[in-house]
């Protein structure tokens, strides 16, 4: 089988919906937390109740598709996460407020799970890593460009207006999705993935190939999701920029990462995945050290704030591709429940770090760096670990 130019630019977007969805909130959270009264880390339950959400749905859509196919989930995904965005618009209180985002999370998963799996039913475990890296792009232009548009929607017409533009997002994406993705798995006996579904979680996650490359996708977010739980704080909070400003210095981070997928789609297929994940990983740590000797050095500024991330972001794109297609392609039969686990182990770390940071912040930046530390240096632990199972492996097959 193999993808018309439709059907790439429709998982392209399917892809964006979820990282846009999450970013594009970001700017808004101090306005959300003055207009409701709340804590920062209340506010931040926006951003982590989604995160929860999208998790634990990906254990869902995984498994579902391998059963009823790819086509109809995804359909059914898009549908739920225009339902979301505009019960988001209209939410009166900020516990209403987090129950719609977790509607809006719902829907968005689908498509972060189900473009993956949908690309190892079409290219298989070979160049898969290459295909998903110059999708997984669209995973870094969305917030590329979202939350400068949040931050300009919020600045100028309050932060209801970011739900108005999502809902309209979401019902494109239910046309392109009808027209653009066809049926490209084959699913299985219905009764032997209610049986094993979790049989097959627990061997998923016993396979250290599996785990390394999992885990490593999840610490290596979370690096990302310590960052924007106090960045857009400090930025506003303590540096005085306004939510717009925040939105144009944030677009050096997602430069990185298209920076580091699109390296990633060249050189995937001649390094292995196992090779870029270590890679990736490394950059990460080295991304680290230079972001807290900066800090260090010359103090809080908004260059001391934003610059780093751009080495950061690029290691992680280098991994993040590699990392999901590995885990991915463990078993093209159950390519979807692999998908989806590795996806909701990624989130659940994801979450619990940025939640973590928001509940210890201080007003300076030393719980978002502590915190960035730990997660980069235990990317590079589980991707030496895929690594190591991959080698052990290779004679064997």
């Amino acid at each position: 089988m193999s993808a018309s130019p439709l059907l790439l630019v429709s998982l392209v977007i399917l892809t964006a919906i979820g990282p846009l969805s999450m970013q594009i909130l970001v700017p808004a959270l101090p306005a959300i937390q003055a207009v409701f009264g709340v804590s920062q880390g209340m506010a931040q339950a926006t951003i982590t109740f989604s995160m929860i959400f999208v998790g634990a749905m990906t254990l869902v859509y995984g498994p579902l598709s391998d059963r009823v196919g790819r086509r109809p989930v995804v359909l059914g995904g898009a549908v739920i996460y225009v339902i979301g965005s505009l019960a988001c618009a209209f939410a009166p209180t900020i516990n209403l407020l987090i129950g719609a985002r977790a509607i809006q999370a719902i829907g968005a998963a689908c498509g972060m799970v189900l473009s993956r799996a949908i690309i190892v039913d079409i290219y298989g475990r070979s160049r898969s890593a290459s295909v998903l890296a110059y999708v997984t792009v669209a995973m870094a232009v969305a917030p590329l460009l979202s939350p400068t548009i949040g931050g300009l929607l919020t600045d100028f017409y309050g932060w209801h207006a970011v739900f108005i533009v999502t809902t309209g997002i979401g019902v494109a994406v239910v046309g392109l999705a009808y027209i653009g993705i066809p049926e490209t798995h084959r699913p299985v006996d219905a009764d032997r993935v209610r049986g094993s579904m979790l049989i097959d979680f627990w061997r998923l996650l016993r396979n250290p190939i599996f785990s390394g490359y999992a885990f490593a996708a999840a610490f290596s977010l979370s690096v990302f999701f310590a960052y924007i739980s106090a960045a857009p704080y400090l930025a506003v909070g303590v540096l005085g920029l306004t939510a717009r400003d925040y939105g144009l210095w944030f677009m050096i981070t997602p430069c990185g990462f298209i920076t580091g997928n699109l390296l990633a789609g060249r050189l995937s297929a001649r390094l292995g995945m196992a090779r870029m994940t270590v890679l990736g990983a490394a950059v990460g740590v080295g991304a680290t050290a230079v972001g807290v000797g900066v800090l260090v050095g010359f103090g809080l500024t908004p260059a001391t704030l934003f610059l780093p991330t751009f080495l950061g972001a690029l290691g992680s794109g280098l991994l993040t591709a590699n990392a999901l297609a590995g885990a991915a392609s463990i078993d093209p039969r159950i390519a979807g429940t692999a998908s989806g686990l590795s996806g909701f182990l990624q989130n659940l770390v994801a979450a619990a770090v940025g939640e973590i940071v928001a509940v210890l912040a201080n007003g300076t930046a030393w719980p978002m760096i502590g915190a960035m530390i730990l997660a980069a240096s235990l990317t590079l632990v589980f991707a030496l670990i895929a690594h190591r199972a991959t080698a052990r492996l290779a004679p064997r097959t």
